[in-house]
């Protein structure tokens, strides 16, 4: 990760220091090497060095980020390269409700959607976890360090920095897959065992069946003997019912005789209330065309009347029917009018709309322009400060009498610091004119808004040649006008011919038309009435005549059968007989079923328990090789295992990072200082390996612990395995951790060994093709020795020396 550039509005740290709400530094300029960033005491440098970074953590502080921002728009902006690609980390704070937003973006593409947890999970998937970050290339303000830690504290952090917390997820997974096996190996143990049982039952059950085929048979004969004792028994019954049949029979016939006197009796009675219902009837009816007629001749004497008012209904039926196309005509052009006012206000909206969005884009791009610029306007006042203080520097040169000796310049360090300058100065010339050649043509981002804004400028104008044109409906009231439509004479006319109608004047009409020729029809109905009325009475007397000789003589009849004495049976005896042999059949048909249901269930267990067997041949195999495959699941899960695979690769990572941080020590204190890792040592009886992450250190002194190590002596250990992760991180997980961070690490250190310190840092920069290291130290004899440097100064923000 290479910073670009970092803005901060409304950082307490920011405002307390140099009494601003706002601070902009650009990087830009800066060449790949150490960075210093310089001020007072309170200034901010801590705070700008916490922010240097895209992670929300702020390692040197406590509390969540939005607790040290006091304005309710704080911003966090941070442009920043990994590899060739650029990346814009934007945090906005509301420090009144504690609300944040953050987001990143890749070139123009936002790569979460402004969410806390999706922006962390994007900046761990570009850089890694934090406590990566934070254990390895930055060291914050006070910080302990991976010595500070407890052995298996320790191994866990190695385990995050090396990623080997993957093997967490596979060991989980064959644990789980394992598990899942055992179940269904204990289910099929569960089934074989019951298999075991069931077959040890079929003894059992053949004897069972055994006895209910003997006993089914026995049922059986018995229920053959008890069917003949039932046919003899039906026999007896059948004669004893033959002889009772005559003496029924009569019984019945001097029923239906009774039965049918009393059908007579009532038929005679219906016939006189029926003859005497329908000559009411038949009265009735002629009574009604009686009336009928008299209706028809009153109509006739009304015709004048009834013909006008039905040809007055027809006129205004048609002028209704004129009306109503009127009134259509005026409704279709006023919804025609409605809708086309409806449509110009839809593209006014639509206008108005789409120029307010073109506006708002032009206004935004503008801004971007005017950004732009601003950074090419501090980058050339920036040049040309350091060309100012690089040629005041090289004037050294022309006013020293002694520059003409010979190789004096290469011992002097005025005069070589005055060469120098003089080089430099020529270089920042040149990126000056380069500068000032391109002019606002400043790059791609540059060309590509002026290309945005004429494209906003050309759609604005086509947006004003489609613009709508108002709406005039004078058009369509004078259409309507035309019409002469009348709603009031509308209402009239319904009015007199619902009159009308409820007066049914159409309806006498039309019996007008056909009074003349039904009035003889009805007056011959009613002549026809009068002679059914007098066939009815005749018809009438004939059937009361002949019903009264047929009930006379049935009478008799019933008088001649007289009445008969009953036959005695021995009918109860047989049925008593019966019912005792139905009984004794229905308990045997019932043993019988019973012993058969039993023979079947047990032949039917016997086949199951055969098939069951069958299935526990299967079973038995499977169970052979679940059990194998849990075997190899959990061979698995050990190996992934803290103590398997991942402490083979910790053990081996340990002394590429250790070799890293001998070289670092090396090429700063010789060999005073040399260290291992020890991820294992024997028990004290010898009999076993323990484990343990210690960290062991090799001096003149002999070996040691580095617990047992000075406060000074820890703190260059400290850092020379720090940076060495960071290294041994970039050379083998291919994560560009391009730019370190060190805030007042040494500050324990005495003068002499803080220019060791110094030294390792320059080695550990070089040996890690580093592009930045930016540096805070109260020590002036260690940032003086860095070229570039970042000044901090109240009321002005940051200046930039390079």
């Amino acid at each position: 990760m290479k910073p670009i550039s970092l803005r901060l509005r409304g950082a307490i740290g920011i405002r307390d220091g140099l009494g601003l709400d706002e601070i902009d530094i650009t990087f830009a300029g800066l060449s790949p090497g150490l960075v210093a960033i310089v001020g007072k005491n309170g200034s901010g440098k801590t705070t700008i060095l916490d922010n240097l970074h895209p992670y929300l953590e702020l390692p040197s502080r406590d509390g969540s980020l939005a607790n040290h921002f006091f304005l309710r728009d704080s911003v966090r902006e941070l442009h920043f390269e990994i590899g060739q690609v650029r990346y814009r980390s934007e945090i906005l704070i509301d420090a009144r409700t504690g609300r944040v937003e953050a987001y990143l973006y890749q070139g123009r593409e936002p790569l979460n959607d402004g969410r806390v947890s999706t922006y962390k999970a994007a900046i761990v998937g570009l850089l890694g976890s934090p406590e990566v970050f934070f254990n390895s290339v930055f060291v914050a303000q006070g910080s302990s360090g991976v010595t500070a830690l407890t052995p298996s504290k320790r191994k866990d952090l190695f385990f995050d920095l090396l990623g080997l917390q993957i093997y967490d997820g596979y060991t989980q997974y064959a644990k789980a897959s394992a598990e899942e096996l055992e179940k269904s190996l204990l289910a099929k143990s569960t089934l074989m065992q019951e298999i075991t049982k069931e077959a040890s039952e079929k003894p059992a059950l053949r004897e069972s069946l055994d006895r209910a085929e003997l006993g089914l048979g026995q049922a059986r004969r018995e229920l053959h003997d008890r069917e003949i004792e039932r046919l003899a028994n039906e026999t007896g019954l059948e004669s004893c019912r033959k002889n009772a049949e005559s003496l029924r029979r009569i019984k019945k016939d001097r029923e239906s005789l009774g039965e049918e006197i009393a059908l007579l009796a009532q038929r005679l009675s219906a016939t006189d209330q029926d003859a005497e219902k329908e000559t009411k009837t038949l009265g009735a009816e002629m009574k009604a065309i009686e009336k009928e007629i008299s209706r028809t001749n009153s109509i006739l004497t009304h015709s004048s009347e009834i013909t006008e008012k039905v040809g007055q209904l027809r006129s205004l039926r048609q002028e209704l029917e004129e009306l109503l196309r009127l009134q259509s005509a005026v409704q279709e052009i006023s919804q025609t009018q409605s809708e086309l006012f409806m449509i110009n206000e839809r593209q006014w909206n639509e206008y108005h709309r789409n120029h307010a969005k073109l506006q708002h884009q032009e206004e935004r791009l503008i801004a971007d322009e005017r950004q732009l610029l601003n950074i090419h306007a501090m980058e050339r006042a920036n040049l040309m400060r350091q060309l100012q203080e690089l040629r005041t520097a090289s004037l050294l040169v022309d006013e020293v009498p002694c520059r003409q000796v010979e190789d004096l310049p290469g011992q002097c360090k005025l005069l070589r610091h005055s060469i120098e300058a003089d080089e430099k100065a020529s270089v920042v010339w040149q990126r000056i004119a380069v500068l000032d050649r391109t002019g606002t043509d400043i790059g791609p981002e540059s060309v590509a808004l002026r290309l945005e804004l004429e494209e906003i400028a050309q759609k604005k104008s086509e947006l004003e040649r489609a613009r709508p044109k108002p709406f005039n409906s004078e058009s369509f009231d004078a259409r309507k006008e035309e019409l002469h439509y009348d709603a009031a004479r509308h209402a009239e006319v319904r009015a007199s011919i619902k009159t009308l109608e409820e007066e049914k004047w159409e309806r006498l009409s039309e019996e007008l038309l056909v009074a003349q020729s039904v009035l003889k029809e009805k007056k011959s109905s009613c002549e026809l009435l009068g002679s059914q009325i007098d066939r009815l009475k005749s018809q009438r007397d004939a059937v009361v005549s002949q019903l009264s000789d047929e009930l006379a003589s049935k009478r008799e009849r019933l008088n001649d059968l007289g009445l008969l004495s009953p036959m005695e049976t021995d009918e109860g005896s047989l049925l008593w007989q019966r019912n005792e042999i139905s009984s004794a059949l229905e308990s045997l048909r019932t043993r019988e079923l019973t012993l058969h249901g039993q023979a079947e269930a047990a032949r039917g267990s016997m086949e199951r328990i055969e098939k069951k067997e069958e299935e526990g041949v299967i079973v038995d195999q499977e169970i052979t090789v679940i059990a194998q495959q849990v075997e190899h699941w959990r061979m698995l899960q050990r190996a992934c295992s803290r103590d398997g695979i991942p402490a083979l690769e910790l053990d081996a990572a340990g002394p590429g990072i250790s070799g890293i941080a001998n070289e670092l020590l090396a090429s700063t204190f010789g060999a005073r200082f040399q260290i291992s890792f020890e991820t294992t040592k024997l028990s004290k009886d010898c009999k076993k390996q323990l484990e343990t992450f210690n960290i062991v250190v090799y001096g003149q002194s002999g070996e040691k612990r580095i617990e047992d190590l000075s406060g000074g002596e820890r703190v260059w250990i400290e850092r020379a395995i720090s940076e060495a992760i960071a290294i041994y991180m970039s050379e083998h997980s291919g994560c560009q951790l391009q730019t370190t961070f060190q805030d007042e690490s040494d500050g324990p250190l005495d003068p002499d060994n803080k220019q060791n310190y110094f030294s390792l840092l320059r080695e550990s920069f070089r040996l890690g093709r580093r592009f930045f290291t930016f540096i805070i130290t109260q020590s002036p004899e260690i940032w003086e020795q860095i070229e570039q440097r970042i000044y901090l100064k109240p009321g002005i923000g940051a200046e930039l020396v390079y």
